[in-house]
């Protein structure tokens, strides 16, 4: 069992799919989401979403579900993002568990929490999460990371600051689907930076 974190999925957003992202369509955007998440997550697997995660006429619970029900996960946790509805997000919650299906759950906006790693002489790793990318943090001059969404990989803070969007399968990075292990080895390399005197 891993941890992956990802964030803005788009699912639904057909501008994102065609016009910001090189798909020829919506259903081309939706096939390369789940084959690349399928071929990374496994349905032992807890994942993390920053974020931004339906879009549009897929803020339907049939649609929802049907969507969720294509990718592999064992949880499947949402802290929201500015274009994720709470509400909506609740009613595929209670939906899901009503109806005995896998685990999706809505986290708060900003969540600082210990990780499992899966290397050895480690055995969680502290990150603080949210959809936007902050500034500052609690434990930042501790050295404690930051991983984030919102931006769509336009944004590149300083420190130990990390975009986990699903846009980085875009960039030459290639990578949209971070675990606990790739953070902890991205963020080893970065300076600790804080703009905190205390």
């Amino acid at each position: 069992m891993a941890t992956f974190f990802t964030s803005d999925l788009h699912i639904g957003h057909v501008r994102c799919a065609v016009d910001f992202r090189p798909h020829s369509s919506l259903d081309d955007m939706h096939d390369f989401i789940v084959s690349t998440w399928n071929g990374t997550i496994t349905n032992n697997d807890d994942v993390y979403v920053l974020g931004d995660v339906f879009m549009g006429e897929w803020k339907t619970l049939e649609k929802a579900n049907d969507f969720l029900n294509h990718l592999n996960f064992k949880s499947f946790s949402v802290i929201p993002g500015n274009h994720d509805k709470p509400n909506f997000l609740r009613e595929v919650s209670i939906y899901r568990e009503k109806n005995e299906l896998r685990e999706f759950n809505i986290l708060s906006y900003l969540v600082e929490k210990r990780f499992p790693v899966e290397t050895k002489n480690t055995k969680m790793y502290p990150l603080v999460c949210s959809h936007y990318p902050l500034a500052s943090w609690s434990t930042v001059a501790k050295g404690i990371g930051h991983v984030h969404g919102h931006c769509h990989m336009a944004y590149k803070g300083k420190g130990r600051i990390l975009d986990v969007g699903w846009d980085g399968f875009y960039t030459e990075r290639k990578k949209g689907i971070w675990s606990v292990d790739d953070i902890k080895e991205y963020m080893n390399k970065q300076e600790i930076f804080s703009v905190d005197y205390h």
